[in-house]
């Protein structure tokens, strides 16, 4: 019986150590959760298409006036409401 438990044990383990590490990460999540300088965002500036704080903006997402990558800063003062085809197209372009 102790042999036989020692083999699950390790059986056990064995398995976890072949799950990735992003398996036990909280990041692996990210894209359910919103940061808190976005959420201060949408309380200051509520959503264009249905006017509120909380929630999905339908035909909008949140971009940065000032692109991080182009040294803008993480805040709601440096975002913006985008329209949602607008965001396609830049991105297309790559500016």
């Amino acid at each position: 019986m102790l042999k036989m438990n020692k083999l699950i044990l390790a059986a056990a383990l064995a398995v976890l150590v072949a799950l990735p590490l992003d398996a036990f990460s909280a990041t692996r999540h990210k894209k359910t959760r919103m940061s808190a300088t976005k959420i201060a965002f949408m309380k200051a500036n509520p959503c264009p298409s249905n006017g509120k704080s909380k929630g999905s903006c339908p035909g909008y997402g949140i971009g940065y006036v000032i692109p991080l990558k182009q040294g803008g800063v993480d805040s709601a003062s440096n975002m913006q409401w985008v329209q949602k085809k607008a965001k396609k197209v830049k991105k297309k372009m790559k500016i």
